[in-house]
């Protein structure tokens, strides 16, 4: 005696599922690059501020303490010298996204930073902050 038992099982085909993770890998390769680069330029920018932040910093610490500093930008570092003793620097800084042609930044006594323009580079696009300006909008994008 057999029983025929008919049941109708209930999913997706094997060939559904292969469409939609071609679609999804499809979608995958058209935004998944946009969103890396806007996170690369998002993470930057903020490296962009973080540093005008501290160059600022040093320009207020040499008014405070009646102290000259020199700074010395080369590609992704900034090396930071007291006037006194340029052989050693005090400080160091490593960027991940700024580069920097070589350039060597003066702070007087009196916190007066020259040249105030301080000119680099994030992925190919070059920016200049105004160390002249006592607001964080001096940065702009040259394009």
């Amino acid at each position: 005696m057999t029983c025929a038992h008919t049941q109708s099982i209930k999913g997706f085909t094997l060939i559904e599922l292969i469409i939609v993770l071609s679609i999804v890998g499809l979608l995958l390769t058209v935004v998944a690059p946009v969103s890396m680069y806007t996170l690369e330029k998002s993470e930057a920018k903020t490296e962009l501020l973080e540093t005008k932040q501290w160059f600022k910093h040093i320009s207020y610490q040499a008014y405070i303490e009646s102290q000259g500093y020199q700074l010395h930008l080369s590609d992704h570092q900034a090396r930071l010298f007291k006037q006194s003793d340029l052989a050693q620097p005090i400080r160091q800084k490593t960027f991940k996204s700024l580069r920097f042609t070589d350039q060597n930044i003066t702070i007087n006594t009196k916190g007066i930073v020259f040249p105030s323009i301080i000119e680099g580079f994030y992925g190919e696009k070059t920016w200049q902050v105004d160390l002249s300006e006592p607001q964080l909008a001096g940065v702009t994008d040259e394009k």
